[in-house]
């Protein structure tokens, strides 16, 4: 249980973990992600934007859905 919430109140980050940092935290996604590049990458929320955050080096880039998974796929050939 999150400080701050009692066992009977709703708490909406109870359910968050934090990655590194009070300011990162793992994000929520409604949908499944079924590009074969989120093997690679965990999806983060740093200052109120999604990132994917590389499990290899650790590189957060842009995850929003407008940005596609090209830029990741890309990342990952220069990255291993």
């Amino acid at each position: 249980m999150s400080p701050g919430c009692s066992d009977k109140e709703y708490c909406p980050t109870s359910n968050m973990k934090s990655i590194e940092s009070s300011t990162e935290r793992e994000a929520v996604s409604k949908r499944k992600k079924t590009s074969k590049v989120w093997i690679d990458f965990i999806l983060v929320t740093y200052e109120g934007e999604d990132f994917a955050k590389c499990k290899h080096c650790g590189e957060r880039l842009k995850a929003s859905s407008a940005h596609g998974t090209s830029h990741l796929s890309r990342h990952i050939k220069s990255c291993l």
